[in-house]
């Protein structure tokens, strides 16, 4: 009976302090598949939700694969403009059924906070290595004839390699709708949810989608 009691004790001991590999691991499920055959691993938020671990390597007509990285979408996945993302029910329920959607402001807000107290999340967000992905935005042509300036696509990805800047469901800005940040260096994610930086008022921006399940 004595023996009995210490081990119970022992194993209540252990799985108190120190989590066992199981309960680590399900932080990161099995894969889940888009339409076109893509696998993604699944990352579980703290508070039910579900988080894909991978770009979106969805193709669509209006998605881009940049020009100057090798592989193209191979690495990073599609980029999107904005209303290309949310167009016809969103593309992530497009691409991988009911359920799934682009994260939205409060979504993005919880996120932060667990990353705050569980940087881990972060390295299971990145584990595909792609959360770097930057972003693409168009060139400015100037118009002598008539003195205006238009905007060209150039599929041309800056900034990959530091952070990666992702689309959130939420209110329009003037040309684009809410983002955040992340990077797989830094343990901050950043909402720029009020419109007053240069990728939110710019009108040629194409982003990457991390999609959601909840």
């Amino acid at each position: 009976m004595k023996s009995i009691l210490f081990f119970l004790c022992t194993c209540l001991f252990v799985l108190t302090f120190f989590p066992s590999q199981a309960q680590k691991s399900n932080q990161l499920t099995q894969m889940v598949k888009d339409r076109q055959g893509n696998g993604y691993p699944v990352v579980n938020l703290p508070n039910g939700k579900k988080m894909l671990g991978k770009n979106l390597h969805y193709k669509t007509q209006k998605s881009s694969c940049p020009k100057n990285i090798a592989g193209g979408c191979k690495k990073y996945g599609g980029y999107f403009k904005y209303s290309a993302a949310i167009s016809n029910n969103d593309v992530c329920r497009v691409a991988l059924g009911t359920g799934w959607r682009l994260p939205d402001l409060h979504f993005v807000r919880e996120l932060i906070t667990f990353s705050k107290r569980n940087s881990s999340i972060i390295k299971l967000l990145n584990k595909e290595g792609d959360m770097a992905a930057g972003y693409m935005i168009g060139d400015v042509i100037y118009n002598e004839n008539n003195n205006s300036f238009t905007y060209k696509s150039t599929q041309m990805v800056r900034a990959a390699g530091l952070s990666g800047n992702f689309w959130v469901k939420g209110s329009h800005f003037s040309n684009n709708g809410p983002y955040f940040s992340m990077g797989p260096n830094n343990p901050n994610i950043y909402l720029e949810d009020q419109g007053n930086s240069y990728l939110a008022d710019h009108e040629f921006v194409l982003l990457p989608v991390r999609c959601v399940k909840y």
